[in-house]
C-alpha cells in the first residue's frame, strides 16, 4: 500500500517465470541467440498488453550451452547462389535448413565441421531467386537455432538507377550518374512508367488525387484494362479515402510511397521500383521539395513485392484484409541485403581516422567504380553510423 495526501494507491504485482527464446538487443535490433532460457520477472500490463520487467541479469537463466554468438550473416552474393554463416560461443555441428519457401522444405546442408565458426554455401541457384534458411548448431543433447531468415540471389537486370528532383540540383557536386531536374514533370513520369508496364503494378501509397496533375488513375485503370494485374494499398485516414478501398482504420499510418513494376515478369530487364519521398498529389509532385528513385532490378522488386504482399494480406489479384498486416505487426521476411551495384557488405575500404567537430573529408584509395555503397563509421566506444553513398 502507498498513500499520499491526496490519493491511495494499491500495488500489487506476480513474479511470472516462463520459458522464451533469448534475444540480445544490438543497434535498436532484437537478434535471436537461438537457445531457451528461463526468464523471471514482474508480471504487468502496458496500455493494456502483458508484459514482464526482467530486474537484474539473474533473472535470464540459460538452459542450453551453446548459443549464437552471431546473427546468420550472407556475403558474396552472385546469381549461382551465396555463403551463410554464423558464430557460437563452444564447438559445435554446423547445418542449415533452407527452402525457397518458410517452410524450408529442401534437405538440410552440411558446413564446416565442430567449430565455433560455421560456414555453408547455397550454390547452383538461379538468379533472383528466393531463399529462407536457419541455422543450427548441436554439441551433445544441446542446439542452438537462428531465425528463419529471407536472401534473395543476384539478378540479370541491368541494376540501373536514375534520381529525378523537382528542384533543380548541383550537378559539380555529382561524380557518377548525374540527377535530373524535372519542373512540374514527375507526374507525367509516373504515367508514363505506369503506361509501360507489361506485367503486373503493385501500388503502396499514403495520398494520392488527380488534382492539377497527370491522371494517375486513369492510367492504373487502363493498365488493368491491358490485362495486367494492378494492386493497391493506401493509407485509410486521408482526405483521399473514398478513392480506396477500406482499411482497418486501427492499423495506424500506411506511410509507403512505392510503385513496383512487372516484378513476376521472366524478363530480368521489365522489373522496375519506383520509390523516394513524394506522395502522388499536386502539392507533393510539383511544390513540395521531394525526389524520386527508379531503380531497374528484378530481385529488388522481388524484395518490394514481398513487402507489399504482407500489407496486400494476399499473392493473388484481391486482398484478404483477415491476413494484411501492419506496423508493429509486420514480419521480418524480407531479404536485408541483396546484390543491387555491389551493395553486399563487402569490404572494400578501411581507416582509422579522428574525427572533429565540423566536416571530416575523407580521401579513398582508391578509384570506385559508379554504384551505391554502404559508409559505416564505427567510434571507439562500439557505436555505429551507417550512410549510403552514391558514386
Amino acid at each position: 500500500m502507498i498513500r499520499s495526501a491526496l490519493l491511495t494507491f494499491v500495488l500489487s504485482f506476480a513474479i511470472l517465470s516462463l520459458k522464451a527464446q533469448l534475444i540480445s538487443i544490438r543497434e535498436g535490433r532484437l537478434k535471436s541467440m537461438g537457445t531457451e532460457v528461463t526468464l523471471t520477472g514482474i508480471l504487468s500490463t502496458y496500455y493494456d498488453n502483458p508484459q514482464v520487467l526482467v530486474r537484474e541479469y539473474g533473472d535470464l537463466v540459460l538452459s542450453s550451452s551453446i548459443w549464437l554468438t552471431t546473427p546468420l550473416t550472407v556475403s558474396n552474393i552472385t546469381t549461382q547462389g551465396f555463403d551463410l554463416e554464423w558464430t557460437t560461443n563452444i564447438k559445435g555441428s554446423t547445418v542449415l535448413r533452407y527452402g525457397n519457401t518458410p517452410d524450408l522444405e529442401l534437405n538440410p546442408l552440411e558446413g564446416t565441421g565442430d567449430s565455433t565458426w560455421h560456414f555453408v554455401s547455397i550454390s547452383g541457384t538461379d538468379p533472383s531467386e528466393l531463399f529462407y534458411a536457419q541455422a543450427i548448431s548441436v554439441t551433445g543433447n544441446d542446439t542452438a537455432w537462428s531465425n528463419v531468415n529471407a536472401y534473395i540471389t543476384k539478378s540479370n537486370s541491368s541494376g540501373m538507377m536514375k534520381a529525378y528532383f523537382n528542384r533543380t540540383v548541383d550537378l559539380s557536386v555529382s561524380t557518377g550518374t548525374d540527377a535530373v531536374y524535372l519542373h512540374h514533370s514527375l507526374g507525367d513520369t509516373l504515367t508514363a512508367y505506369i503506361d509501360r508496364a507489361k506485367h503486373s503494378i503493385d501500388l503502396a501509397i499514403y495520398r494520392s488525387n488527380t488534382n492539377g496533375i497527370a491522371d494517375i488513375t486513369a492510367s492504373l485503370n487502363a493498365a488493368h484494362n491491358r490485362g495486367l494485374q494492378v494492386r493497391i494499398v493506401a493509407d485509410w485516414n486521408t482526405e483521399d479515402k473514398g478513392r480506396w478501398a477500406s482499411l482497418d482504420p486501427d492499423i495506424g499510418i500506411m506511410h509507403n510511397k512505392f510503385l513496383i513494376i512487372n516484378a513476376m515478369s521472366p524478363d530480368p530487364d521489365a522489373p522496375y521500383v519506383w520509390t523516394g519521398s513524394t506522395n502522388f498529389t499536386e502539392d507533393q509532385l510539383k511544390y513540395h521539395d521531394n525526389n524520386v528513385i527508379i531503380i531497374q532490378d528484378q530481385s529488388l522488386a522481388n524484395v518490394y513485392r514481398i513487402e507489399f504482399e504482407e500489407m496486400f494480406g494476399s499473392s493473388g489479384p484481391q486482398p484478404d484484409p483477415t491476413a494484411a498486416k501492419f506496423g508493429a505487426s509486420k514480419e521480418d521476411n524480407t531479404p536485408a541485403i541483396l546484390e543491387v551495384f555491389s551493395v553486399n557488405g563487402r569490404l572494400i575500404w578501411s581507416e582509422e581516422t579522428e574525427i572533429v567537430a565540423g566536416e571530416n573529408p575523407i580521401s579513398l584509395p582508391q578509384e570506385l567504380s559508379r554504384g551505391l555503397y554502404i559508409l559505416q563509421l564505427r567510434h571507439e566506444d562500439g557505436t555505429e553510423r551507417t550512410k549510403l553513398m552514391i558514386q
